[in-house]
């Protein structure tokens, strides 16, 4: 609704320059909404909140979705599956954006439906396909990258299949820091929304 909006007044005060503009009762009613909201946005920001100018807008974002669901020494998680399965359907049929892994990818076999996901699987597969935020030709092809990782969790972060608490070498959850480095320096403009799922 937001989007919308704001396309039609956009189009709107632009039009207001001067000319005389005949609008629908639609834009008039985005008018005032677009008044209304910006009198709320500024109260707020005068309250030390963030306008709706603060916010990035993202149209082509890659999403990488990783759900972990079996592990070495945790319990399983059979409801990652379903929770994955509605992020793909969210961000692919409602937003049109590209989800990595899908079905019809080359390497489906490998990242599609994939249960049991280590440290380093995870790691592997964030550095592998957050290439294609990039054409050929070394150009962005998208204006966001999108991490979402399902599975146990503690408050630091989300655990890999090999997790374990017990082992100084394998009690490390994958964290937002760990996810901001992982998108590394050339993708700094980049930007980077990691939505962390705690089961």
């Amino acid at each position: 609704n937001i989007i919308n909006h704001t396309t039609i007044n956009t189009q709107s005060y632009a039009d207001n320059s001067g000319a005389q503009v005949a609008m629908t009762t639609t834009e008039q009613h985005a008018l005032v909404e677009h008044d209304q909201q910006k009198e709320a946005e500024e109260e707020e920001e005068a309250d030390g909140g963030y306008s709706l100018a603060d916010c990035i807008f993202v149209r082509n974002a890659l999403v990488l979705s990783v759900g972990v669901s079996r592990y070495d020494n945790l319990s399983t998680l059979p409801g990652v599956a379903n929770d994955v399965e509605n992020y793909r359907k969210l961000w692919k049929n409602m937003y049109n954006f590209r989800v990595i892994p899908d079905r019809d990818d080359d390497d489906a076999q490998k990242w599609f439906d994939k249960k049991r996901w280590t440290f380093e699987e995870i790691e592997a597969f964030i550095d592998e396909k957050r290439d294609e935020l990039f054409d050929d030709d070394g150009q962005l092809q998208y204006d966001g990258l999108i991490i979402t990782i399902n599975g146990h969790g503690v408050r630091t972060g989300i655990l890999p299949s090999d997790y374990d608490a017990k082992d100084d070498d394998n009690d490390v959850p994958v964290d937002y820091s760990f996810l901001q480095n992982q998108a590394g320096p050339q993708w700094k403009s980049v930007l980077s929304s990691v939505d962390v799922d705690v089961d």
